[in-house]
């Protein structure tokens, strides 16, 4: 007997059989080059073919499992273009159907007169109630073989089949020796949560017997991922209580000259949170601030943030703010210079477009250890910038910085006299004050609650596209008048719909990730992993072009997707011709984009066509009228972002949401926004509704540039698991603060890698 191979996580997937330089190379396309990353590379969905229906029941449209007996010989009949197509008879107990199969003449080889198969396979009738069934995969029923009931359904790149994938994975997990794995949670955590070890879970995911295989896996590592987060956030508050900041002086007499140059009354919110900042900042014990400004659009955090950069600068240190994009660091430059030049402070703006010789000169400032205050985006924090005299780092949209980057800022002050720089950062996305508490835990937060005065409230209106006339000539009337309009689509190009082809997968039958809990199977979004099930004997598949074609055809028909370049060129030569329109998305270059946003903030365009690159975008006190198409596809946050894009200046602004979604979560989604423009109201119905994993940093994407990437606990809709992790994970540091536990050793092997993610993105 030839023994089983072993396998260390560790291992590159080339070792694997059957993996050789083209499909490593595709894996690698999906951050997979390990055996480790291989077995965590989880199903986004499964398909239940143990779910067995009779051909009585085959509903028109709907993908199912059938077992059925071949009644007549197949026939091949060639078609147009060199295609052909094969049908037979099929019986069960219950009724008789055609099978048809497309450019598969071999299946006649296949399918015996009298054998029995389980079909995996779309059903369609016509009027008459005639029966035909498209399979995509065939397995023969004898009685020596079980055959398998869930197969999952993995995330692919091209190049990877299902088959592949699924085969891959399984010697990976064959060839691992359980207790060679270092466990990430402690035994005592794992009974706390109530969740099995890592080897049993991988099993449960990628090879389960029913649902409750599937619940008992996914909670395990959605356990695991929340408590991971909860330990970095803990500790990295631990960390900063550890570090020395310096100890700003200001009497109330100075600080009034930075509130006389105001051209504003402040809120009584602001005028609460620079409290909060000037306590932090003046504490004679040297701990470093680490305080979060969380307000809505519009709210006037920037205010807030000018205030700590004025005592820093005015106590002989340096500031630098960062921005997540050159467009809102020119505006941070734009808005705050004028005020700090009055104040007889220099303002720097360093970005990736500033002139080599402008950036030398600049960097020699900051080397000098001049007070100055420095905008710019997180390259002021990359290798080579020298901050030497660094008293205050801020950042804007705390989401696209990690826990972990703000662990690694407090380690820039290593080479800055010893000192940690105290931290402030700001965010427009609201977030339930409890939740936040959580998830920013490392984190003291301050709300602005309220919004200036004059600021506007933005009328919202939901329109399916049988209004589609009307808004366009409200658009006309917006533009007419001297407006300016945002129109936001879902896609770049007519070419990304995939996600649109994703939703009429939902009828071909594929099974979610249940809630925990719970037992019914769901439909999923299911597009980018045609090539179904793994390979067993007597299984075939169709392929795979051919299948996505037969899915196409069966498929029941949605008005596709509005696209942003084919939109915007629509509207530049049919609907609109006589205005200007332009578009912008997250695929041109730092200086394209930053060309349409001037033209656009400028006035010399009228209607921008925009992806949600624009929900942090410039200030354009003239755009009037905002609108998002397939607005059921936006989160609320994402909705309510892009809302705070208008309503900017003295004219009335409006925002509509177009979308002909039917669903009932999407209508009472969609129907919040129009009755509240409260941003933490709209967060506390989403968090009600989905759970908190749209508040998860990075869920199902890399938002933080290669730090925390959930994916399991971006589904999670249990409040109380995530409250369990952190409370957890105090409990942990407080008995060893260090993990020098040899229990604890995974845990803290796996958060040195984190904290070394998060150092590598800031370089």
């Amino acid at each position: 007997m030839i023994p089983t191979p072993i396998y260390s996580v560790s291992d590159p997937v080339s070792k694997l059989p059957g993996c050789g330089p083209k499909r490593a190379e595709a894996l690698a396309k999906l951050n997979i080059t390990t055996v480790g990353e291989l077995i965590r590379h989880y199903p986004r969905g499964y398909q239940n073919r143990g779910d067995v229906r009779s051909l009585k029941e085959a509903a028109h449209g709907e993908t199912a499992s059938f077992v059925l007996t071949v009644g007549t010989q197949p026939t091949t009949v060639r078609l147009r273009g060199g295609k052909n197509v094969t049908k037979c008879r099929a019986v069960d107990d219950e009724g008789s159907c055609t099978l048809v199969f497309f450019n598969q003449p071999y299946i006649k080889d296949i399918l015996r007169v009298g054998a029995v198969f389980r079909f995996w396979a779309k059903a369609t009738r016509s009027r008459q109630g005639a029966l035909e069934l498209y399979p995509t995969a065939v397995e023969q029923v004898t009685e020596y073989k079980r055959l398998r009931g869930f197969f999952p359904l993995y995330p692919l790149a091209a190049g990877l089949t299902q088959k592949f994938m699924s085969q891959l994975i399984e010697a990976a997990i064959s060839g691992i020796q359980p207790d060679k794995l270092e466990e990430v949670l402690p035994e005592s955590i794992r009974a706390v949560f109530g969740v099995c070890g890592e080897y049993e879970a991988y099993r449960c995911l990628h090879f389960p017997e029913n649902f409750a295989d599937i619940d008992r896996g996914r909670t395990r590592f959605m356990a695991e991922e929340l408590f991971l987060f909860a330990c970095s956030v803990t500790r990295n508050r631990e960390t900063r209580k550890q570090g020395c900041a310096p100890v700003m002086k200001m009497e109330s007499s100075r600080f009034d000259v930075f509130l006389q140059h105001l051209p504003f009354e402040l809120t009584r919110a602001q005028s609460r949170t620079i409290s909060a900042i000037r306590k932090d900042m003046l504490n004679a014990s040297g701990t470093p601030m680490a305080r979060l400004v969380q307000g809505d659009v519009g709210s006037g955090k920037t205010v807030c943030a000018a205030a700590a950069a004025y005592m820093t600068v005015r106590n002989g240190w340096q500031c630098v703010l960062m921005a997540p994009t050159e467009i809102l660091a020119a505006q941070h430059y734009r808005d705050l210079a004028p005020l700090f030049e009055g104040l007889g402070i220099e303002v720097e703006l360093l970005t990736g477009s500033t002139r080599a010789a402008e950036k030398h000169r600049i960097y020699g400032l900051i080397a000098s250890e001049k007070p100055l205050f420095v905008i710019g985006t997180h390259a002021l924090l990359s290798e080579g910038v020298e901050l030497g005299r660094l008293g205050l780092v801020i950042t804007d949209e705390q989401h696209r910085f990690g826990v972990m980057q703000r662990s690694a800022l407090a380690g820039k002050g290593a080479a800055n006299h010893g000192v940690t720089p105290h931290v402030l950062v700001m965010s427009a996305t609201p977030i339930p004050r409890t939740l936040a508490l959580i998830l920013c835990g490392d984190l003291d937060v301050s709300v602005i609650d309220e919004l200036p005065p004059g600021r506007q409230r933005v009328d919202t209106l939901v329109v399916g596209e049988e209004h589609r006339q009307r808004l366009n000539g409200f658009i006309d009337a917006q533009v007419k008048s001297g407006g300016q309009v945002y129109i936001v689509c879902p896609t770049v190009e007519s070419k990304d719909e995939a996600d649109e082809e994703g939703a009429d997968f939902l009828h071909m039958g594929y099974t979610a990730l249940p809630a925990r809990g719970e037992s019914n199977s769901t439909p999923v979004d299911a597009a980018n992993t045609v090539g179904i099930g793994a390979e067993g004997e007597n299984l075939w598949f169709l392929p795979e072009d051919m299948q996505r074609k037969t899915e196409k055809q069966q498929g029941e028909s949605k008005p596709p997707l509005k696209s942003a370049v084919d939109y915007a060129e629509k509207l530049r030569t049919e609907v609109f011709p006589q205005y200007r329109t332009e578009f912008v998305h997250g695929r041109m270059t730092g200086a394209e984009k930053d060309r349409v946003m001037r033209e656009f903030a400028a006035g010399n365009v009228d209607i921008l066509v925009s992806t949600t690159v624009i929900e942090v975008g410039v200030n354009v006190p003239n755009a009037t009228l905002m609108v998002v198409e397939d607005a059921d596809r936006f989160g609320l946050s994402q909705l309510h972002q892009l809302r705070g894009r208008v309503g900017r200046g003295k004219r009335k602004s409006y925002c509509v949401l177009v979308s002909s979604a039917k669903g009932e979560n999407a209508v009472k989604r969609l129907n919040i926004m129009k009755k509240t423009s409260d941003g933490y109201e709209i967060a506390k119905f989403d968090l009600e509704m989905r759970g908190p994993g749209d508040f998860m940093p990075s869920a199902g994407n890399a938002r933080q540039h290669g730090e925390f990437r959930f994916k399991l606990a971006g589904m999670c809709s249990d409040t109380g698991l995530l409250q369990l992790a952190y409370a957890q994970a105090q409990q942990l540091f407080e008995g060893d603060p260090e993990l020098v536990s040899p229990e604890h050793s995974g845990l803290k092997k796996k958060l040195d890698e984190l904290f070394q993610r998060g150092s590598a993105a800031l370089n």
